[in-house]
């Protein structure tokens, strides 16, 4: 059995577990037959790449605490069952759906503790300014062209420390871009941020694909009462 994600097996048999990426891409939908653009369930292939996190950022005072602070930290957190926000919600290896409401687009998606949508606002959007901070903060979406859509999110306040941005401050921004393959099989997933209280320069923190594996929906994982 591979346990851990993009491990090859250790003997000549077949092994049960994580699917390795080009076992993955054998199972890619019919997406030219769809035609839906970015507007389906997407998943993580086989091999999960390992994106590069908050200990590689330029910090201008306090560096990210031990990984033993933040597992205990951790712990706590989710022993609260909280939900998360930004950019936590995105860290998540689970499936995610891009929906099209017309004035806005939505992003569902598991956020381990939670299944929740995050919004993007596209031709109803307001002043990012004069909207109260929250942990998912206010996105603003843009089409760069007809496969790429950018959204830049602010009023961010959402403090959980974890190795993908920590620290950061209401003053951070995360700007995200998702790029559709030629043949709509793949969506590129990059996301930078901007904290100029905190980080000396914008920073790439996560840059990966997903792939159009079919309508596997994303479910709540509630916590117990």
């Amino acid at each position: 059995m591979i346990i851990n994600r993009g491990s090859e097996p250790r003997w000549n048999f077949d092994a049960i577990g994580w699917a390795r990426s080009e076992e993955a891409r054998d199972k890619i939908v019919d997406v030219a037959a769809e035609d839906r653009g970015l507007f389906r369930v997407w998943s993580e292939p086989g091999e999960r790449p390992i994106a590069p996190q908050a200990q590689m950022l330029l910090y201008w005072e306090e560096p990210p605490p031990s990984t033993a602070e933040w597992l205990a930290i951790q712990d706590e957190y989710y022993g609260r069952c909280e939900a998360m926000g930004m950019p936590e919600t995105i860290g998540t290896p689970l499936p995610f759906e891009l929906i099209d409401h017309g004035a806005t687009i939505g992003m569902l998606i598991n956020g381990a503790n939670d299944l929740f949508e995050r919004t993007f606002h596209i031709t109803d959007q307001e002043d990012p300014a004069e909207q109260a901070p929250s942990p998912f903060g206010y996105s603003v979406g843009v089409w760069e062209d007809d496969n790429t859509l950018v959204v830049e999110t602010t009023r961010v306040r959402y403090n959980f420390p974890s190795p993908v941005h920590l620290p950061q401050t209401e003053d951070v921004k995360f700007d995200e871009r998702f790029t559709l393959s030629e043949d709509q099989s793949e969506l590129i997933y990059e996301l930078t941020v901007t904290d100029p209280e905190v980080i000396r320069i914008p920073a790439a923190i996560i840059a990966k694909t997903y792939l159009a594996l079919g309508e596997t929906v994303p479910l709540p994982m509630n916590c117990p009462d």
